[in-house]
């Protein structure tokens, strides 16, 4: 599987016995002021961009429009992504010293997509402006280079699902819940709605709610990017739009029906909860020196990973949405918050499999240990067991 690098510390400042100590002490926990943040993980979803794809009889099919083509993002991606480094800027400011930006304490990882990479650069830009020293190019240089990581796509197993390897499983779960009463139910729901678009849009052959993505995500970025829409798509048809997408979301990745939501989060959100408890463990054993770990990725690896962890509410991620994970130490142990970020100011609280909004680090693995895996390509056959 593919792990996120971190960086090794050839001393650590606690050992084996202290580690187990700190993370399994932890007996009515609760928040207190003088409880120090010590590790963050953000997860977000790249900016506004183009449409992956589009409809035959959409007005905005040309490159007049999206001068960058498909599924690229927009200079309105660009700012978002520069507000919320601007947000983390001000919400971090004394836990990284953002004031001089250092490769020690922050690492960045997106997939291999202009439209995350971008977003991320945006982002740091944001959040890291040189100040003083870091002035590289004359004194109205207003950003600095910063790393970006990523792998291949083809390589890619924490933040792009469903991932190669497990194609195969994943489609047979899929086909699974596409026959389930559950899914059969939702879908039969919204025929009206299909058949009104079909005719809307001209479009030839049958609309469901596994391919009305086609029509929808179009409408959606266009509406993003302040363009006039056709006089069919009214805020009613754009609200059941974004409701059918979360929908989608939901049924992609075992939200529905429910009982497909482990055998789905192990062979996707559950291989990025594997990986962000890594990140956990590595902080607390004192091999990583990094305070912050970031993830630019997409709406899919959003919904995933809430999914995994029962805490989706069957909307669709907006834009430059994030999943904020923070690790605080506190003399009774270590303990994680979660807050989810959409198009708010401030970011409201997640509960994370009814453990609550504060999380002892040691109930977090306890709780999420059906849905990781140690044997991926294993997982991923078709010989394995599916519920």
């Amino acid at each position: 599987m593919t792990k996120t690098h971190i960086r090794k510390n050839v001393s650590p400042r606690v050992s084996t016995i202290c580690f187990l100590f700190c993370l399994f002490n932890i007996v009515g926990l609760a928040a207190s002021e003088d409880d120090q943040l010590v590790f963050v993980n953000l997860i977000w979803r790249h900016g506004a961009r183009s449409p992956v794809r589009t409809y035959p009889t959409n007005p905005y099919n040309n490159q007049r429009v999206w001068p960058q083509g498909f599924g690229q993002l927009t200079q309105l991606g660009m700012q978002q992504h520069y507000k919320l480094g601007q947000y983390f800027r001000e919400r971090y400011h004394s836990f990284l010293n953002v004031s001089f930006y250092n490769r020690s304490q922050i690492y960045i990882r997106s997939t291999d997509f202009d439209r995350t990479l971008m977003s991320a650069e945006s982002n740091m830009a944001g959040l890291f402006p040189p100040e003083g020293k870091q002035k590289w190019n004359g004194t109205n240089t207003s950003w600095q280079p910063v790393p970006i990581h990523t792998v291949p796509k083809p390589q890619e197993e924490v933040l792009r699902f469903p991932v190669t390897k497990c194609n195969l499983k994943y489609n047979q779960l899929l086909k699974d819940v596409f026959a389930s009463k559950e899914y059969k139910a939702v879908d039969v729901k919204y025929q009206g709605f299909y058949k009104q678009i079909a005719a809307d849009v001209q479009w030839k052959g049958e609309l469901n709610l596994n391919n009305l993505w086609i029509i929808s995500d179009p409408i959606i970025c266009e509406d993003a990017a302040n363009l006039t829409l056709p006089t069919w798509v009214s805020e009613s048809v754009l609200k059941t739009f974004r409701e059918i997408v979360g929908i989608e979301m939901s049924v992609k990745f075992g939200g529905l029906p429910v009982h497909y939501r482990i055998p789905m989060a192990r062979i996707n959100g559950g291989l990025l909860v594997k990986q962000i408890i890594d990140n956990i463990k590595l902080n607390i054993n004192g091999s990583s020196n990094y305070k912050v770990v970031a993830y630019s990725a997409h709406d899919t690896t959003l919904s995933a990973l809430l999914v995994a962890l029962a805490c989706f509410n069957n909307l669709p991620p907006p834009f430059a949405s994030t999943v904020i994970i923070e690790m605080y130490n506190s003399t009774s142990g270590y303990y994680i918050k979660a807050f989810y970020r959409n198009s708010t100011i401030e970011p409201f609280p997640l509960d994370f499999l009814g453990c609550g909004h504060i999380c002892p680090v040691s109930k977090f693995i306890q709780l999420t240990r059906n849905i990781i895996v140690d044997d991926l390509d294993k997982e991923c056959s078709l010989d394995s067991t599916f519920i």
